[in-house]
């Protein structure tokens, strides 16, 4: 498999993952200053998704420079090993 393909695979989930966390978002009925100041929980919690899987796609991508080749075993470690123990 080339190198890039899972690189895209990859961004490709990050991004349908950060898609579907903003789709949550119940827009309020009336959408006011003060119904929105009361989602701040909502926003604060997409925020914090947000930049975690940012953080995420940060060390995916810096890891990638460590791979020479892509073989069976990588791409079973890349999908089932939580990314912070192959750092």
């Amino acid at each position: 498999m080339p190198h890039d393909r899972l690189g895209a695979f990859n961004d490709a989930v990050l991004a349908i993952v950060m898609t579907i966390i903003v789709l949550e978002f119940e827009v309020p009925d009336p959408l006011t200053t003060e119904t929105l100041f009361g989602m701040w929980r909502d926003v604060l919690a997409y925020a914090i998704s947000f930049f975690w899987l940012g953080a995420m796609w940060v060390n995916q991508h810096n890891f990638w420079h460590k791979i020479s080749r892509v073989t069976t075993p990588t791409i079973l470690c890349f999908i089932v090993v939580p990314q912070q123990l192959r750092e």
